[in-house]
């Protein structure tokens, strides 16, 4: 009966293992497709958003769009984003000014165009006395939407989103609301993106409100934006929801699950958007993958309640055979005894646990080895259950398989690792060396093992092997990063090329006459080539330095002129950020053996740092001075500064501080920097402290090394 039940408790655990275990795998797949379907969401979400930032920056580049060429820009994007159903140019019209803009709207061709609302009749009437309205002036697409033109509704949840947009310069969204030509019914929601005078967003929330001059308005439909993410899930048995969760009550819901309930199964994730709080869910509702997961586990419950009836049925011929063997054992013990005395003197200098079992699993004799490898006595060891008392739970079953194994198999020694069980609870792996032993009649009348404690050196194998792979996938993450900077400096090099010179073309004016303006945008074309060209000669020089392949090519150079050069290069760019750019006077020559092209690569990338850490109305300062045997540089700027546990971090690779990630970059400038002056002998370094600038410095050799 012990072992019916204990064949039944098995059965059960296994039933409970393989329902668990199908059920994880269930999880692990359904966490795949939802990573899946997380990616393919926040790349729609972000490309829909990126569209309106594209139509803010043509407003900042242009400064004033004709409707012709907003319709222009506007259709493109519509086709190709089916989630945006309209894009709108909304400006800032103040009261005093407002008949002034409706007469210059009329004269434009927009025959009667005045501010307009709906009143309690949801009637459009005109717009009623406020300080400042927000119009819908350009709208796309203009059929079916002519009537939009003039709106300025005082909505709440709308004026607030153009507040917050306007203080924080940011992107500005509002809850979901209706909308009437939404193919699938679903709700939308407006988003704002402001326009400020001179295109930068001014520093403080003052200034932002006065020199805001309209908003890029986007009305977007989630569920729309989210089409292929839905087709995806669909395939996968999956639902997808998305709720505004910084919504009213009644508002919240942006996108309905579009097939069946909420399984078992569900993942949240949080979507930061125009200021929103989303919650993006994924349900599993799949039945059949569930009734798939409950039938494997029934079957293996059936099959288990057969096989311990067999158990049962095999026990109890076993334990008929034991008691015919235990009675020729008791027959023979007195003889042993003596014997047994003596053979243990032996055993107990072996170095090595040394275990006799009887055929029921009891100890009969264990060495001294064996007791103290089990913290216990010997004497309090024998006449126990072998694999009760010293072997753990998990290994029991095929414990007392392999000792059954061994009194009825060949009569050759066994070889195989198991876990003991020491009195303060601590697992130790043996190597076991096992045997059995038969009397005149070929049965079994024990079972001797010998055994190595190889626990320490399993562990230590296993720490070699982590720390092998460790090292090894490091190494493999350090050669992928290091072939992809190459790949894509290389593949970057001849695009660049080609534009760089038709800009010269342009330029020089060699397929015609340009206007002002024409010059205008090619100038901005060679300085945005002129500073992806510095970025892919980083990228290279980064990939030459891992591939061992950096080297340096010096001349006699005086670094003033490289200053000098640097500084006029990026002299527009310091004005359109509203900088002060200084140069300390240089007394003495600097001339020192350099590779030129690399130094200005050095100045190039402290001196576009401190442009883009240093606020309007700041000072940039460049100072150059002999010092000993060497010449040092340094740049000085009133920016931001860096907190001085950040510092440590400036000069890695692929490093960057919090305030750098967000104005854009590899994290490869410092770097390469301090490669390159490392690379001549030198030292680079920085000081600062917040809110107190940065001095970024170099020392060169002034004599060849």
């Amino acid at each position: 009966m012990l072992a019916v039940a204990f064949g039944l408790a098995l059965t059960l655990l296994a039933f409970t293992y393989v329902r668990q275990a199908t059920q994880e795998r269930l999880a692990g797949q359904f966490e795949r497709e939802t990573n899946n379907l997380e990616m393919t969401a926040r790349q729609r979400i972000d490309n829909h958003m990126d569209v309106l930032y594209s139509l803010r920056d043509y407003f900042d580049a242009e400064g004033t769009i004709s409707r012709e060429a907003f319709g222009t820009f506007a259709r493109g994007q519509l086709s190709r984003h089916s989630g945006i159903q309209a894009l709108e140019w909304v400006p800032v019209v103040r009261d005093a000014d407002r008949a002034k803009f409706e007469a210059a709207a009329r004269r434009e061709g927009l025959s009667g165009f005045q501010l307009i609302e709906r009143d309690a009749r949801n009637q459009l009437v005109p717009a009623g006395r406020r300080d400042v309205y927000y119009p819908v002036f350009y709208v796309e697409p203009h059929a079916g939407n002519e009537r939009a033109l003039g709106y300025a509704p005082a909505l709440p949840a709308r004026d607030e989103a153009i507040a917050r947009a306007m203080d924080t310069a940011r992107p500005a969204a509002t809850a979901g609301f209706p909308i009437v030509q939404s193919v699938t019914g679903d709700p939308g929601v407006a988003v704002f993106i402001p326009v400020y005078t001179g295109g930068r967003a001014p520093d403080g929330v003052e200034a932002r409100r006065s020199r805001m001059r309209g908003l890029v308005e986007g009305v977007v439909v989630p569920a729309e934006m989210l089409e292929p993410s839905l087709l995806e899930a669909r395939e996968a048995g999956i639902a997808i929801s998305l709720i505004d969760e910084s919504a009213p009550p009644g508002q919240q819901t942006l996108l309905a699950s579009r097939h069946g309930g909420e399984g078992g199964m569900r993942r949240d994730v949080p979507v930061e958007w125009a200021g929103r709080r989303w919650r993006l869910t994924f349900s599993l509702v799949d039945e059949r993958q569930l009734a798939g997961v409950q039938g494997l586990a029934w079957l293996v419950l059936v099959g288990g309640l057969a096989a311990t009836g067999l158990l049962g049925g095999y026990l109890s011929s076993v334990l008929t055979r034991r008691a015919r063997v235990e009675a020729m054992v008791i027959e023979r013990t007195r003889d042993l005894r003596h014997e047994k005395e003596l053979a243990q003197t032996y055993l107990d200098v072996a170095a090595v646990m040394i275990v006799m079992l009887d055929p029921a699993g009891r100890v009969t004799l264990i060495n001294r080895q064996g007791g103290e490898t089990l913290g216990q006595a010997q004497e309090d060891i024998v006449g126990r259950d072998w694999v009760e008392c010293f072997v753990p739970e998990p290994d029991r079953i095929e414990a007392r398989r392999r000792a059954a194994a061994v009194s009825v198999g060949p009569r050759r020694p066994v070889f195989y690792e198991g876990r003991v069980v020491t009195a303060s609870g601590e697992e130790r792996l043996i190597a076991w060396h096992t045997t059995a032993l038969f009397d005149e009649h070929g049965q079994a009348i024990a079972v001797l093992s010998s055994g190595a404690d190889v626990t320490d050196y399993k562990r230590a194998i296993e720490e070699v092997a982590a720390r092998r792979a460790e090292l090894e996938k490091a190494q493999e993450v350090d050669k992928l990063k290091n072939t992809f900077a190459s790949s894509v400096s290389h593949d970057l090099r001849t695009p660049l090329t080609s534009i760089m010179g038709y800009a010269e073309f342009l330029e020089d004016e060699i397929g015609g006459p340009l206007t002002a303006q024409q010059h205008g945008y090619v100038i901005q074309i060679m300085r945005g080539a002129k500073r992806l060209e510095h970025l892919v000669d980083d990228l290279l020089d980064f990939a030459r330095i891992d591939a061992g392949t950096f080297h340096l090519r010096r001349e006699p150079a005086d670094l003033a002129a490289e200053i000098q050069e640097v500084t006029e290069s990026l002299g527009p760019q310091i004005d359109e950020a509203g900088l002060t750019l200084a140069i300390a006077p240089i007394e003495d020559p600097l001339v020192a053996p350099m590779d030129t092209a690399r130094i200005q690569r050095v100045l190039f990338n402290l001196l576009h740092n401190a442009i883009k850490f240093t606020p309007t109305g700041g000072t940039i300062t460049v100072r150059a001075r002999r010092e000993g045997d060497s010449i040092r540089c340094e740049v000085i700027d009133t920016g931001i500064g860096i907190a001085e546990d950040q510092i440590p971090k400036l000069f890695q690779r692929f490093s960057q501080l919090k305030s750098g990630s967000e104005k854009g970059g590899t994290g490869l400038g410092l770097s390469i920097c301090r490669a390159i002056v490392d690379a001549h002998g030198g030292d680079i370094g920085v000081k600062s402290a917040p809110g107190r600038g940065s001095t970024f410095w170099f020392c060169l050799p002034a004599e060849e090394g």
